[in-house]
């Protein structure tokens, strides 16, 4: 039986040190940017919808009889505690726009972590094949 000739060529230094950018680039990525933005999109959300519930509780506080302490009421109160209530929703739907933004952010750290494990993993499974060492580049 004839022995099987490969069509593939050995690669050339330019593919070898495209390998060792794209090591590099791979090596290089960092997740706790995204880690430390997705917290701060939540505590802003969080922050914001303190925000919400404490504008509402005012302007009820603010137009209520409070132990004997009359609130203050006619058209001024009733126009006061619909702009609070508007900012009040203003707040509180921005603060879910923020909160969405929290979990992708989050994931793509995540993702950044679960690449350089996989790479890393593919790297030792074939260290052999690059001159025995697992750093990545050829040896």
């Amino acid at each position: 039986m004839p022995e099987r000739v490969s069509s593939v060529a050995p690669p050339t230094q330019l593919d070898l040190d495209t390998l060792n950018q794209l090591i590099t680039a791979i090596n290089s990525l960092n997740a706790d940017p995204y880690f430390a933005a997705a917290q701060v999109f939540f505590d802003v959300s969080v922050m914001l919808g303190e925000l919400s519930m404490e504008v509402r509780a005012k302007a009820e506080y603010l137009t209520t009889d409070q132990g004997g302490a009359k609130g203050w009421t006619g058209e001024g109160a009733e126009a006061f505690k619909k702009v609070a209530a508007e900012l009040s929703t203003f707040l509180m739907e921005f603060a879910n726009v923020v909160q969405r933004m929290e979990i992708p952010t989050r994931d793509a750290g995540n993702d950044v972590v679960e690449l350089r494990q996989q790479f890393d993993q593919i790297l030792r499974a074939n260290a052999s094949n690059f001159g025995g060492g697992t750093d990545g580049g050829p040896r």
